[in-house]
């Protein structure tokens, strides 16, 4: 190890010269922004069989061959192949390019938070000759023996970071002798270190620096600032994707940050001023009866507030998208709102009753590593629905599902989130009336249309009677057939539900749907329509997992069972 490039490229280039055989060069590719004196080894890298080598990069393939720092020789060279043995190893390595990439950060001013972005790329074989190498470059590295030239050492620590590479003394080797001028410390430390023993703190300085922290975590305990930051998360999200959002996440989200958090924190500045003031002539906060008096009543109405207003608040968040990243985006900034308010009454609950440095300490330490309960989760809450008919929006996203999966298509294809909210609005009875649907155009009125007025007319129809089995026989008084009826007519008579789909033109699980109707009736059973063996397996299934829709389901069990059949068995168990 050496203190200068030029003495370090010397030796190195002297020793690669007495090695035979021919010299391998290897180009690095650079790409958008790289500073060339932030280049981690040479851009054109000469090599030869024989050469002491050492790795700049941990291995970023699964088998972690090598680390950087890991020293071996070249034992094979071609052009596109190099390997490396290194001591101690019973297999050479085969080393192949890494990339390093040229990474700017920025700080939101208002959130604090840090964005990175890629401007530039250095990919070459992760090697540079190492019979020598600075001492600079050898930080962070650690090696069994070392020889020394630190004579020239020019920087604050240079030398101490030579000396500190050995695993023992008796690794290491000085090539020159170091110098009272080679060991160089730094000015502003030693004035530090002067100042510090000069000026030690007595007892009044950490009296009055102890009371300081404990109003600062006071400070720190009734603060909310920071559930604002992810509030204009969500808001600026809601804005940029105005058109393909539903519910009411800017509504609640405005009156978070604009009225019920304002409105904390104006009572929080007040209280911390009242503090203030009545710890003037306190030596220790947690001793106090008054001040504690005081901060009980604080953390009951603090408690109370955070409860009714901001966790009530943050889970009223509704809304609805086709558009997986957005949906990915607002989850992940409400996942914040709901592990700040989960860390929050955790530490006023704790603190119910006694206010301790300490205690709070320790609880602000758990409510980062501990999961406590949520009142309720982020999928919930994206099942946003129409608040008019929350049955009817399920039913048709479920058919909107399955219409999907039938033809090989997006969800939105089959029709658009715009389109649904449209529909559990206007309630169209009629193919015409679907037509006017915003979004339903001729092709998908024709394709899917059908299948989509059904579903409304039987929410409709369920609506108007309580019971499934007094709408039948409602029907068959009056001499009328509906849809349902219908198809149950023909299969009490023994036509299969294919024949029965492919006679009315419906698909298969139009027809399981109809049937279902007549399974919570109790005028058919499961096994009527399903198989002894797959009705067991699915209901076993059924029974031990917890589920919000049947979508949710869907995405947690086998693929091999139909919506259809999911909804026979929830009739069954009573979960539909």
């Amino acid at each position: 190890m050496t203190t200068h490039n030029n003495r370090a490229n010397a030796i190195n280039e002297k020793e690669i010269k007495k090695l035979k055989g021919k010299t391998y060069k290897y180009k690095a590719v650079i790409e958008g922004k790289f500073s060339e004196y932030a280049y981690p080894t040479k851009e054109q890298l000469e090599l030869k069989k024989g050469s002491q080598v050492m790795f700049i990069k941990n291995d970023s393939s699964i088998e972690k061959l090598f680390y950087n720092g890991k020293i071996g020789k070249i034992t094979s060279i071609a052009k596109n192949k190099i390997y490396v043995l290194c001591p101690g190893d019973d297999e050479e390595i085969e080393v192949q390019q890494e990339t390093w990439e040229n990474t700017t950060y920025t700080i939101d001013q208002e959130t604090k938070e840090i964005t990175s972005d890629q401007v530039g790329s250095f990919t070459q074989i992760p090697l540079r000759l190492a019979w020598a190498i600075t001492i600079h470059k050898s930080q962070g590295l650690t090696f069994e023996k070392a020889i020394i030239d630190a004579e020239a050492s020019f920087a604050h620590g240079q030398t101490y970071v030579a000396l500190s590479r050995c695993k023992s003394l008796e690794g290491i080797v000085l090539k020159t002798r170091i110098k009272s001028s080679s060991i160089i410390s730094d000015s502003q430390v030693d004035s530090f270190t002067k100042n510090v023993e000069e000026n030690q703190p007595d007892e009044t300085v950490l009296s009055l620096s102890k009371k300081e922290y404990e109003l600062s975590l006071v400070a720190d305990l009734f603060n909310y600032y920071e559930f604002t930051y992810p509030l204009k998360k969500i808001i600026d999200l809601y804005y940029k994707n105005a058109k393909i959002l539903k519910g009411n996440i800017l509504d609640v989200a405005t009156n978070l940050k604009e009225q019920r958090i304002p409105e904390l924190m104006k009572v929080s500045h007040s209280f911390q001023r009242q503090v203030i003031s009545m710890s003037a002539n306190m030596e220790v906060l947690d001793k106090d009866k008054e001040l504690q008096e005081r901060l009980q009543k604080a953390i009951v109405y603090f408690t109370k507030f955070t409860m009714d207003e901001l966790q009530a608040g943050f889970d009223s968040f509704l809304y609805s998208t086709d558009n997986k990243q957005v949906k990915k985006d607002i989850k992940t900034q409400l996942d914040k709102l709901d592990e700040l308010v989960s860390a929050k009454l955790f530490c006023l609950k704790g603190l119910s009753k006694k206010f301790t440095v300490s205690k709070y300490l320790e609880l602000r330490t758990k409510a980062v590593f501990e999961k406590t309960k949520k009142s309720k989760t982020t999928s919930e809450k994206v099942g946003f629905t129409s608040s008019e008919h929350p049955a009817l929006f399920q039913s048709l996203k479920e058919l909107r599902q399955v219409l999907s999966e039938e033809e090989g298509v997006k969800p939105f294809q089959v029709f658009t989130q715009n389109s649904l909210f449209e529909m559990c609005s206007s309630l169209p009875k009629t193919l015409k009336s679907l037509a006017s649907i915003q979004g339903m155009g001729k092709k998908r009125v024709k394709k899917y249309g059908k299948q989509i007025v059904e579903v409304i007319q039987d929410y409709l129809s369920k609506k108007e009677h309580t019971k499934t089995k007094t709408t039948v026989k409602k029907s068959n008084k009056s001499g009328k057939s509906s849809t349902n009826q219908i198809t149950y007519e023909m299969f009490i008579k023994g036509k299969t539900i294919e024949e029965i789909a492919e006679e009315r033109g419906y698909v298969r699980t139009t027809i399981e749907g109809h049937l279902a109707l007549f399974v919570a009736s109790g005028d058919l059973e499961v096994s009527d329509i399903m198989t002894k063996e797959r009705y067991d397996e699915l209901k076993a299934i059924m029974k031990n997992t917890e589920y919000d829709s049947f979508a949710d389901l869907k995405g947690k069990i086998d693929s091999k069972f139909r919506y259809s059949e999911l909804r026979l068995v929830a009739q069954e168990l009573g979960r539909i």
